[in-house]
């Protein structure tokens, strides 16, 4: 797993990102507010824009998504 995705970070505005794991199990941590979820092969994560974020893993297979939302016309 890139180091980055173990230290805290986040997406640039307009950004998503969805996680999916592939085998194995990822435990999910949000700062802001402060919750942890596991992720699974059947319970993928969603990154927000902006939201600092960190992942911890054992042996795991992964992929992330990434979705680019353009702003909305005023």
């Amino acid at each position: 797993m890139p180091a980055a995705l173990r230290a805290c970070h986040d997406f640039k505005p307009g950004v998503w990102g969805l996680i999916h794991v592939l085998e194995g199990e990822l435990k999910l941590t949000y700062l802001d507010p402060l919750s942890d979820i596991m992720l699974t092969a059947d319970h993928p994560g969603v990154i927000e824009p902006q939201q600092l974020y960190f992942v911890i893993s054992g042996a795991m297979r992964m992929q992330v998504d990434f979705y680019h939302l353009p702003p909305l016309a005023g």
